[in-house]
């Protein structure tokens, strides 16, 4: 197969019948005709074209994770694209962790699997570029994760329960950890949607928590929240979680409305740090 270069808008001289329709017929007023005005197609390039055809393949064939799938050298002979093309392709699912490349002589593609931490620190780059507010943060913190608690106390795995419990039973009382235990419960949740965008936000979280001024005793008293919503969890007290943690989000929320933060971006971009 050759590589397809096909400019942007070229249609390959396929007539668009939805076009010529419009084009052609009749608007009932007065006799006159209006074209369709539609953007330009871009038909995709040939590295994109490659890495469906893989993508699909890796989907469909569910191979376990660090499975060999093949060489640069076997996919250029089965496909007939040029070095770099397939190299772009490679790239492409590289990015989204659906392959793993090792190089070398004895390099191949392996089935890899996407997780989190791309996808986290997109979202921490959106929303900084964005300059959202961390009232916004809060509302939405505040509509989830109560729930998100008083899922894991109700249908969580008593291995998750017990996960989450030991978290907080061995932690210190430190800022950092202290976070992390939002992170640990997402985690725990049996919900996978809600797992994935809890998680997906920690490293937002993380990065707030950072710039914010909060003294020894409010870590301490954070933690010990923490332990009382990692107890009423394992105990299986829906209620007793969801009302720590709204509660928990709340005096959180208050401190930093005192200290004017809610109306800034929850991280500026003046304070970015890699």
């Amino acid at each position: 197969m050759a590589d397809p270069e096909v400019g942007a808008g070229e249609t390959g001289g396929v007539p668009d019948p939805e076009r010529d329709d419009a084009t052609h017929g009749s608007s009932g007023n007065g006799g006159r005709t209006h074209a369709l005005q539609r953007p330009p197609r871009r038909l995709p390039k040939a590295a994109e074209v490659l890495a469906e055809e893989l993508r699909g393949r890796i989907l469909r064939e569910s191979k376990p994770t660090g499975t060999q799938l093949t060489t640069e050298a076997e996919l250029i002979e089965e496909h007939g694209f040029s070095r770099g093309t397939v190299r772009e392709a490679l790239r492409l699912l590289e990015v989204e962790g659906l392959i793993a490349i090792r190089r070398g002589p004895r390099g191949g593609v392996s089935v890899g699997r996407p997780d989190l931490s791309q996808v986290s620190r997109t979202l921490s780059l959106l929303f900084t570029l964005d300059e959202t507010p961390l009232s916004e943060f809060f509302e939405f913190r505040k509509l989830v994760e109560p729930y998100a608690a008083r899922l894991t106390a109700t249908s969580a795995t008593d291995e998750a329960r017990r996960r989450l419990l030991a978290y907080v039973e061995a932690g210190p009382d430190d800022p950092e950890y202290a976070t992390n235990f939002h992170r640990v419960l997402a985690e725990c949740t049996p919900n996978q949607i809600l797992q994935v965008i809890l998680v997906a936000l920690h490293d937002v979280l993380d990065r707030h928590v950072r710039l914010e001024v909060i003294d020894e005793r409010e870590v301490e008293a954070v933690t010990e929240v923490h332990r009382r919503i990692a107890r009423a969890v394992m105990d299986g007290k829906s209620d007793a979680a969801e009302r720590l943690m709204r509660r928990h989000l709340e005096a959180f929320e208050k401190l930093l409305e005192d200290q004017g933060r809610l109306t800034e971006p929850i991280v500026p971009r003046s304070r970015w740090r890699s």
